[in-house]
């Protein structure tokens, strides 16, 4: 079965890649994850002059209003959106502290959290809640409650 699921991953990758290359993603979708290099058990009287590193990743997906039975007023509201995006994400730039951003195309695991900061078409929406698709096993697409 798990031949299925790879082929739907396939197929979900295919239809959220950006309308651009064929399919039905919508805008630009990305996560900024910024890293200090400091390790965990670094003094918290010392400075530290390490280096900074700023990662950009591209995701494929689709945003949609939120269906109208998941609004409580509460977790979820009305104004929430619904993003539904590929089990694919991939490394497009990175800069290491003033230097130039270098950039790329490479795939890399999918590893969107709860929370975490994406940007859509520029502006920023925090991931609320994910539901995987299928819910075990191979994943083929996730879908995220955000909010702006």
């Amino acid at each position: 079965m798990a031949g299925f699921y790879d082929e739907m991953a396939d197929m979900a990758r295919e239809l959220l890649a950006p309308e651009s290359a064929g399919g039905l993603g919508q805008g630009v979708i990305t996560v900024v994850r910024t890293t200090d290099g400091k390790p965990d058990d670094w003094p918290t009287w010392e400075p530290w002059e390490g280096v900074e590193t700023v990662k950009t990743y591209l995701l494929r997906g689709a945003v949609s209003g939120v269906s109208k039975e998941l609004v409580d007023g509460t977790t979820i509201l009305a104004t929430d959106q619904l993003l539904i995006c590929a089990d694919w994400m991939a490394l497009i730039s990175t800069q290491t502290d003033d230097d130039d951003p270098v950039t790329s195309n490479t795939a890399v695991p999918f590893d969107l959290a709860v929370p975490e900061v994406v940007s859509i078409d520029g502006q920023p929406f925090t991931t609320l809640q994910r539901v995987p698709i299928p819910g075990a096993g191979v994943k083929a697409a996730h879908k995220f409650i955000i909010r702006g």
